[in-house]
């Protein structure tokens, strides 16, 4: 989703994670059961590290507006481009 452009900041990437199949199935399994926001935010920054880590995506900082966004690296492109 990063490669593509659909979800460059890490609000748009909640919002796109949190419209999945994997996000409803895990809200039915958890209904009745304290959960826990931080659960989420965890998993969705563990992505993030590990997709900068191994160089798919790198994080940018636009210098007059402070904004972060993740942008895809050679490497991430390729990998996209993999599965068209």
């Amino acid at each position: 989703m990063i490669s593509s452009g659909v979800a460059i900041t890490k609000d748009d990437i909640k919002c796109f994670v949190n419209c999945t199949l994997l996000s409803a199935e895990k809200q039915l399994s958890e209904q009745g059961k304290d959960k826990s926001k931080d659960d989420e935010e965890h998993f969705i920054t563990d992505a993030l590290d590990f997709l900068i880590e191994y160089e798919f995506v790198r994080l940018q900082v636009d210098s007059e507006t402070n904004r972060e966004s993740y942008v895809a690296t050679r490497l991430g492109q390729a990998c996209l481009g993999m599965w068209k």
